[in-house]
């Protein structure tokens, strides 16, 4: 399960920097922050230690705490903790419940706030408690470091460069250009991968210098200048005994229905992007009962003949769980309108053509929702593409005739999976 704000996966938008150097912090801050103002419609700050050569800037999509407690950059412990946070950490209510109980006060209703309490009492190791999407920086006064943290599957953006004693990230590469003088190169290497692989795996990106936060990792830069980074999550197998389908079913059920709790707590209308296929039909039926109004649920398809149509089986799940439906057509024509502006918010190109579904779609929704539930993720998770069965078959065959006898039969058998 995801949650989608606003155009895309948009919440909130941060930026920083740490260079001595500048001794204008507040006007690049502030012009980095608001490169990325569709970010963050609803607030903006900024916040400068001058003697530290350090700024931090944020700009605010309101889900939980709507007031102005819940503004950014946030400070704690009277001004020596101050973190600018994009994201959502979906069980703060119990990480909150845990700290109170050590005696730990809120003065908010925010997430924002657990982190950085959280931060204080467990340091970098706050990060196992946190079950989310989410990239954050919190500036130590004390310790004069910056932490920097990216989820465990990497669902919220986080950039940085390293030049010598600057540092600077954001949620968007675009920022971090605004303040280099001197244009980064393009990474050439990184487009010879992206032509293999339709886009830039791992750490790099496209512009040379500029790295990609990497999911389950943070980051902690120290007073000295130097650099600590260090992976502190990733996924694993148990190699059990099958316990049976029933078992499996039945596990699976409860987890569902957890993520979809813990996804309910937002403080803004929610919705659900709703494809009529079985992840996305899913959630709408588990998630129905949970509300006391009708679900808003949105589908699109586009005007290019039947084989580019599923809202009939979205029309079903709609009229099954009676939501409040909302169908958008996209025409050739339209294609022009959008495209440019999906371009710029990308950075970097992607050959996906479903996240240009994703961008229309969630343009559209916007002015009936804040906060959109999807299925997205669901088909790498239960094996949904065709390829991944033309895999398995190859791979059975490589056992048996080798690696180069796998290859032609790939040659042979992969335009029935292509068509």
């Amino acid at each position: 399960l995801f949650r989608y704000k606003r155009e895309g996966n948009v919440m909130c938008g941060i930026a920083g920097i740490i260079d001595a150097s500048n001794t204008n912090l507040k006007s690049s801050i502030d012009y980095m922050r608001d490169v990325m103002a569709y970010r963050g419609p609803d607030g903006y700050g900024s916040v400068v230690f001058p003697q530290a050569g350090v700024a931090l800037g944020h700009r605010r999509l309101s889900l939980l705490d709507l007031s102005e407690m819940g503004a950014q950059p946030m400070s704690y412990k009277n001004g020596n903790l101050v973190i600018t946070y994009n994201g959502e950490v979906y069980n703060f209510i119990e990480i909150r419940s845990e700290l109170e109980k050590m005696g730990y006060i809120f003065k908010s209703n925010t997430d924002t706030e657990v982190i950085l309490a959280a931060y204080d009492k467990w340091g970098t190791a706050c990060l196992e408690k946190f079950n989310g999407m989410f990239a954050f920086a919190i500036w130590d006064q004390i310790k004069k470091e910056l932490f920097l943290a990216r989820d465990r599957l990497g669902i919220k953006p986080l950039y940085y460069l390293i030049h010598n004693d600057l540092f600077i990230f954001a949620s968007e590469i675009k920022a971090i250009l605004t303040y280099l003088k001197d244009k980064p190169e393009i990474n050439k290497r990184a487009v010879d991968v992206y032509m293999s692989f339709g886009y830039v795996p791992g750490e790099n990106t496209m512009f040379k210098d500029i790295k990609r936060l990497l999911p389950g990792h943070y980051i902690v830069r120290k007073e000295d200048g130097s650099v600590v980074k260090r992976n502190y999550w990733d996924f694993y197998f148990e190699n059990t005994m099958d316990k049976g389908i029933d078992y499996y079913l039945s596990k699976l059920k409860s987890l569902l229905n957890h993520a979809i709790d813990l996804r309910l707590r937002s403080d803004v209308p929610l919705g659900i992007f709703l494809s009529g296929g079985l992840d996305s039909s899913a959630v709408v039926a588990m998630l129905a009962p949970r509300v006391s109004e009708n679900l808003k649920t949105f589908s699109i398809a586009y005007d290019f003949g039947s084989d580019f149509n599923e809202t009939d089986y979205a029309r079903m799940i709609a009229r099954q769980f009676n939501t409040e439906h909302h169908e958008f057509i996209v025409s050739p024509s339209q294609f022009k309108d959008f495209i440019p502006d999906y371009v710029w918010h990308m950075d970097e190109p992607v050959t996906e053509s479903a996240a240009i579904s994703l961008y229309y779609i969630s343009k559209m929704a916007k002015s009936f929702v804040t906060v959109v539930v999807s299925g997205e993720g669901s088909d790498e998770l239960f094996a949904g593409y065709d390829f991944y069965y033309y895999n398995k078959i190859i791979e059975i065959y490589r056992r048996v005739i080798g690696s180069k006898g796998a290859a032609i039969l790939g040659e042979k058998i992969s335009p029935f999976f292509q068509n």
